[in-house]
Parts: C-alpha cells; sequence; structure tokens
C-alpha cells in the first residue's frame, strides 16, 4: 500500500498480508476524512474489502462521496463499479447518515452526456469541498483510476490539451476490456490532497518499481500522477 505524506515523498508502506493493508487503509481514512471532505472512491476487486471495514467501523463520515471512475453501461450492469460497491454495504451505510453519493450511471443517458453531466457535478463539489481523499488503486500497466496508458494500438486522448481544464473525461478504447469509461482526469486528481492507494499482490510489484523510480511520464505510466502530488504538497 501507498501513502503519499506531507514530507512530499510516498512512502510505501509493506504488509504481510492484504488483511493487515486493509486495517492500515481504514485507519488512515479515520484519521484524514471529516465532515469538511469529498471521497473518492475507484472501483475494481481491490478496495473491496476496505469498503467493507468501513461499514463495520461506523466511523468514517465524509460530507458526500463520489465514484473515481465508472465503466459506463446500464446502471448496476454486472461489471459496473458502484454495483461492487452497493454490494459491500456502502453506499447504504452513507444513505444511512444522510450523506450524498454521486455516481455515474443513468437509464437513457447517453455516453456524451453522462460525461459531460458528471463533469459538471464534480467541478460543484471539487469546487465546493475544502478537502478532497481518494482511495484509488495500481493497474499492473501503471493505470490509476480510469486513466490508461498509451499503447501501440491506442492513444489515450485524456492527455491531451482539450482535457487540461475538465474534471471528467469519457474514454472511448475500442481495443480494451471495457469500450467506454468515464473517469476523473488528471486536472481532477492533481486536486486531491490525500491519495490511500491500494497495490496488493506479486502482479503489481514491476509497476510500484516504476513508481517508485519515477522516471516515466503519465502518458506511459498514468500512476505519476502521484509524483506530481507529492511535489506539490499533496498527502
Amino acid at each position: 500500500m501507498t501513502e503519499i505524506p506531507s514530507s512530499l515523498s510516498i512512502e510505501v508502506i509493506h504488509f504481510p498480508n492484504k488483511e493487515q493493508g486493509i486495517n492500515k487503509a481504514l485507519q488512515l481514512l479515520q484519521r484524514e476524512v471529516d465532515g469538511d471532505t469529498l471521497l473518492l472512491l475507484s472501483g475494481g476487486s481491490t478496495p473491496k474489502d476496505l469498503y467493507k471495514r468501513i461499514v463495520e467501523a461506523g466511523d468514517v463520515k465524509p460530507r458526500a462521496a463520489a465514484l473515481v471512475d465508472e465503466r459506463f453501461g446500464p446502471p448496476m450492469h454486472p461489471d459496473s463499479n458502484e454495483k461492487m460497491i452497493d454490494e459491500t454495504g456502502l453506499f447504504y451505510y452513507f444513505g444511512s447518515l444522510g450523506i450524498p453519493v454521486l455516481t455515474v450511471l443513468e437509464e437513457n443517458e447517453d455516453f456524451a452526456q453522462k460525461t459531460t453531466d458528471y463533469n459538471r457535478e464534480m467541478q460543484i463539489e471539487f469546487e465546493d469541498l475544502p478537502k478532497k481523499v481518494a482511495v484509488t488503486g495500481l493497474g499492473e500497466d501503471g493505470h490509476t483510476a480510469g486513466i490508461f496508458p498509451n499503447r501501440g494500438d491506442f492513444t489515450n486522448p485524456i492527455f491531451w490539451n482539450e482535457y487540461k481544464d475538465k474534471y471528467v473525461a469519457g474514454i472511448k478504447d475500442p481495443h480494451g476490456k471495457y469500450k467506454e469509461r468515464i473517469t476523473l482526469t488528471p486536472k481532477a486528481l492533481s486536486e486531491v490532497d490525500v491519495f490511500i492507494v491500494l497495490a496488493f499482490g506479486k502482479e503489481k510489484r514491476t509497476a510500484m518499481q516504476r513508481l517508485m523510480q519515477g522516471r516515466e511520464s503519465i502518458e506511459t505510466l498514468p500512476v505519476m500522477i502521484f509524483h506530481k502530488a507529492a511535489r506539490e504538497g499533496k498527502k
């Protein structure tokens, strides 16, 4: 697991097992999240146990929560991040406390319109709430959120100038596993105050080593966003 502390460096915290790593991530959330916080939630399988632990602990109470990224399709489709999070009980927990959760998917809304709508919603939340805390992951290819690196068969437009002032981008990747994704942009992630980056398993080791070497661009290794955050004094 990786934490970016106020010393402007990236700290990698090693644990003998995933359970201890999840417990530490929960402690960090308990310390960092308060009533002025927008809590940003990533999907995938990695944070699932952490979300269950938040529900069990009952003391992580942000002002609002929102999704970092989503695989586009009908609401609660089988591969959606919102379905995974909902199954942990986290949405119900936040709802019981009156904490709003901004999700992406809606019935009968097309990809372009939903991207525009979520960008507007995120811009409002980022401007209104003074603190942003994000739970993110690290993919084997160095991606984070829905920001994937350039490949031989794919040039990610999220790195183009048209998105430099956007909080949300809709990315179509015809050769990727999920053809359409809506994700926070590098600009949005640059405004996050605290990242808790979960990376468990040997398959993440190479991407972590590349991150710690710090020699690549975000176009080839999107998790380099965390190096930029550390230089700017984010945690």
